[in-house]
């Protein structure tokens, strides 16, 4: 199941990196930056998700990041370099419900996973059942992609006009929607454990 635009990178990072990153996220003075949302907390720089205004520079600790993504040709940098992040802090089984990120943001988004793993379901955004409504015979994504830890997802064009979301569970069982398999080292039926605490670095460009 192939879905334009949709990439992942595994060892995205090193775990000297990673351990960085981590630190920066838990810096003296970064938890006041913690809200809830949902299932999740999340840590906003840049400015309010929902707002096209840029109200402060990221972070320092964002910075190799942002390097390696650049140097990866991930981004151009006059017209998608990243001028915002969040932050999102899953505790298992904490996943997020299905959902498109709109026209706030460029249709270029680049996500960073530290410590956990998860799998992340791809839907129509039309509408349709997906598996976390009650159904009897629950649908299956478009595609799905599992989230290494030091992994970099992208998706852009047309898999980011669909809905992504993961899971409510403490293990993932991998299907044959997902589309990196086999650099993620996982086969179809595959269990993977979530872990107790993933996090997800969201990049992303205000504006169009």
């Amino acid at each position: 199941a192939g879905v334009r635009g949709l990439h992942s990178l595994p060892d995205f990072i090193s775990p000297d990196e990673e351990r960085a990153v981590l630190a920066g996220i838990h810096a003296p003075g970064a938890e006041s930056r913690w809200v809830r949302s949902g299932r999740r907390r999340v840590a906003n720089y840049g400015g309010v998700p929902s707002s096209s205004e840029v109200t402060e520079p990221l972070p320092p600790f964002a910075a190799s990041l942002l390097r390696a993504i650049a140097d990866a040709g991930i981004v151009d940098e006059r017209t998608t370099m990243p001028n915002h992040m969040l932050v999102n802090e899953y505790v298992a089984p904490a996943g997020i419900s299905p959902h498109n990120d709109g026209d706030v943001y460029h249709p270029h988004v680049a996500i960073v996973t530290l410590e956990g793993a998860a799998l992340m379901d791809f839907w129509p955004n039309d509408g349709s059942a997906t598996a976390d409504e009650q159904t009897d015979d629950p649908p299956s994504p478009i595609a799905q992609v599992l989230l290494r830890p030091r992994s970099l997802l992208l998706y852009t064009g047309d898999a980011y006009g669909l809905r992504h979301g993961i899971r409510h569970a403490d293990v993932d069982v991998v299907t044959d929607r997902c589309v990196n398999a086999e650099i993620a080292g996982v086969a179809v039926g595959d269990e993977v454990r979530r872990g107790r605490v993933r996090y997800s670095v969201v990049f992303v460009r205000k504006g169009r």
